[in-house]
This record gives C-alpha cells, sequence and structure tokens, in this order.
C-alpha cells in the first residue's frame, strides 16, 4: 500500500515530465491527414498601409522543419528552436476582432481586387531550400486559396496582444496539387 506522501511524489513527478513534454506552437493542424506544426509571429499592420479598413488588421505566419513529401526525418522540432525550414505558411491582413471570416470572399478594404491570394500563402521547400544572406533561392509548390477556407477568431486578448482561432483551408498550387488543412489552430502574440 501506498503512503499519500509516495502517491504525491509520483503525481508531481509525472506532471513535471508531462509539462517538460509539450510545446507552444504558433499554428497547428493536418494537412492531407498528417499532423503539422510550426512556430512564428505576428504583427499588426499599421492603420496608414491599409487606410480603407474600418478595422484594425494584422497577419501572422510559421515555419516548420516537416518534409512536405512525407519522408521520415531524425529530429522534427516545428522550428520552435533554429531548424532548416521546409514548409512555410502566412496570413495577411486578417480582421483584428474575433469572428469568423471567408479567405474566398474579396476584402473591398484591400488595395486590390485579387485580395483572396494575399489572406493565405503557403509554400513548400522538399529540396530545403530557403533564403541564404538575403538571396531568394527558388522555391516550389506555391500555393493558392480555393474553395470552402476560412479562419475564426476565437478570442483575442487585447491587454497582452494574444489572438487565438481555429482556421480550415483547401490549396492549390499551379500543377493542380491540392492541400487540405483541416483543424488548424494558431495562438500568436502581436
Amino acid at each position: 500500500m501506498k503512503t499519500p506522501t509516495v502517491s504525491l511524489f509520483y503525481y508531481l513527478f509525472l506532471l513535471f515530465v508531462c509539462s517538460c513534454c509539450t510545446r507552444s506552437f504558433t499554428i497547428s493542424g493536418k494537412v492531407n491527414a498528417h499532423r503539422w506544426y510550426g512556430a512564428g509571429q505576428g504583427n499588426i499592420i499599421p492603420p496608414e498601409r491599409l487606410p480603407n479598413c474600418d478595422v484594425q488588421r494584422f497577419g501572422f505566419g510559421a515555419t516548420t522543419d516537416i518534409p512536405f513529401d512525407g519522408t521520415k526525418t531524425s529530429k522534427i522540432t516545428g522550428c520552435s528552436t533554429n531548424c532548416h525550414p521546409k514548409q512555410h505558411i502566412d496570413f495577411y491582413a486578417i480582421p483584428l476582432k474575433e469572428g469568423k471570416y471567408d479567405l474566398m470572399i474579396n476584402d473591398a478594404c484591400l488595395p486590390t481586387l485579387a485580395s483572396k491570394a494575399r489572406l493565405i500563402h503557403f509554400k513548400s521547400n522538399p529540396d530545403g531550400a530557403h533564403i541564404i544572406k538575403g538571396e531568394s533561392v527558388s522555391v516550389i509548390n506555391d500555393f493558392e486559396t480555393v474553395g470552402d477556407s476560412w479562419l475564426h477568431i476565437t478570442k483575442y486578448d487585447t491587454t497582452n496582444g494574444q489572438v487565438k482561432g481555429k482556421f480550415e483551408l483547401h490549396l492549390v498550387n499551379k500543377k493542380g496539387d491540392q492541400l487540405h488543412f483541416r483543424k488548424g489552430r494558431f495562438n500568436v502574440k502581436l
């Protein structure tokens, strides 16, 4: 029979071990049934850059070292530390208030009618190409939003600048390859 002290010790030990294993990622979800997670940051867009918008806008993105082609690698970090990036996703000019936004509807406050292409951008670098010393290496598999794609801001804490929410994306590239980003979640500090 275990004493209460021994049981408490085991409980605290397990709690410590589990808390060390958890990581916080800017964006997570499933891409074509494979787990996806990455680290990044967000920024508020200055109002003078989008003078026709009646609501403040923000953007955010994340990078991951998960190989796009699904090959196994030894240590995937989700780019929570230094990494060799393989994929990147960006969201642009999203209204900074709680609500659900259809990413396929043209946004009248943005400067171009092709605004839906600016709201989400996904690129993959299966060959490991990335920006080195300010020179852009060619990137393949550049995707754009199609179909039922939305972003839902579930919480915006104005005190600490924390924005949380969920999203779903249907993406296609110029070759016709499609991706479905399901159960997407984001948690970004502006």
